[in-house]
Order: structure tokens, then C-alpha cells, then sequence
């Protein structure tokens, strides 16, 4: 209706930047305690209502639900890379990641999550190829998501 604010929701897509030459370096043991600090951070970062997900590997996902403007959305993208890029004291080692995040915004509506999180997949992945390490998914010219970002 005219007049009601629209209710978006953001869906974050993140990777560790350095994370096999830590577990290469270091072990899987401290790899896998790496992993469960970056979580701990991200989890620290997000609201309450919003949603946390390790992927697989070093990848993370965040949805944050029912914010008002986009720029909610690009205050938390840079705010998780800030946090994560701060050191990690794990097992008496000193470890630095760096993190490379996509994101999406939409309006809620009947896209499924898997859709939103391949969306945000393909921006994260302009981050990685130099476009930023924060990248928002802007759909292309052609109006064709499967293009990519």
C-alpha cells in the first residue's frame, strides 16, 4: 500500500580470503578453531532476528530480515569485513583472514533463499575477481539474472 514502508531482506554471501595457507601452515586443528572464531564474530555483528550459516569450508552466509533501506545491508557487509579482518589469536598464533563478501537486497517476496544466496554468490565472486571487497548484486542490463553481477 502507498505510504507503508517496504520490508527488504539482504542476504549476505562471504568467503575467507587466506584460510588454506593458515590451514596448510597451521593444521586442520587450528583451521577448524579459525572457523569457529570467524562465526563467533559474525554471530557477535548480526542482530538477533537476522540469520548466521557456516556454508561449507570458509564460506558464510547472513540474512538479515526485514530492514528498511539497502543501506542497512551495505553498513553490515562492511562491517563483517572490517571485523574478520581483525587479527585472531588462536592456539598462541597470531592469524590474519581477510574476508570477500557479495550481497543482495530485495523486497520480500517469493524468491526462495537459494535463489537470493546464487545472487549473492555472484557478487561475491566480482569482490574476488578485484570489483571491492564489499559487492552488492546489481542485476544486469538485460534484466537476465543468470548473468553475472
Amino acid at each position: 500500500m502507498k505510504g507503508e514502508p517496504r520490508t527488504l531482506i539482504a542476504v549476505h554471501y562471504a568467503d575467507l580470503n587466506g584460510f588454506k595457507s593458515i590451514n596448510d601452515s597451521y593444521g586442520h586443528p587450528v583451521g577448524d578453531a579459525l572457523l569457529s572464531a570467524v562465526g563467533q564474530r559474525i554471530t557477535r555483528v548480526i542482530r538477533s532476528s537476522d540469520m548466521a550459516a557456516r556454508l561449507g569450508g570458509d564460506e558464510f552466509a547472513v540474512v538479515q530480515y526485514g530492514i528498511e533501506t539497502e543501506a542497512h545491508a551495505q553498513y553490515l557487509a562492511e562491517r563483517l569485513v572490517t571485523v574478520i579482518a581483525q587479527p585472531f589469536q588462536i592456539e598462541g598464533h597470531t592469524l590474519n583472514v581477510s574476508m570477500s563478501l557479495g550481497y543482495i537486497v530485495r523486497e520480500a517476496g517469493p524468491d526462495g533463499l537459494d535463489h537470493l544466496l546464487g545472487l549473492a554468490d555472484k557478487a561475491l565472486y566480482a569482490s574476488k575477481r578485484g570489483a571491492g571487497r564489499v559487492t552488492r548484486y546489481t542485476p544486469p542490463e538485460s534484466g537476465d539474472e543468470r548473468a553475472v553481477a
